[in-house]
């Protein structure tokens, strides 16, 4: 089976987005399995990753994160659920 045959993209919650010092991320469905939260910067690059998240609702700190638009991919080790979108961090 190809990962395109078991991936759902769906839309996920984040809110606020822009956001300050922190944003809460929300999936719509219950989490039956851990998660991987990873954030990438404008130019490709994995800023860190986040693993095991086992909560449908969860915050995210601004950490150290300059001001500046970043892009999230969620996912389970399976595949079977995958969210993407863009983050935007305004300036303190």
């Amino acid at each position: 089976m190809e990962k395109s045959d078991i991936c759902k993209q769906k839309n996920i919650s984040i809110r606020p987005n822009p956001f300050d010092n922190y944003t809460i991320i929300s999936i719509p469905e219950e989490v039956k399995q851990p998660y991987t939260l990873e954030i990438i910067d404008i130019n490709g690059i994995k800023i860190f990753q986040y693993s095991n998240i086992l909560s449908n609702k969860f915050i995210l700190g601004r950490n150290k994160l300059k001001p500046g638009t970043y892009f999230y991919k969620l996912f389970t080790n399976d595949y079977k659920y995958l969210y993407t979108g863009k983050l935007i961090i305004r300036k303190l």
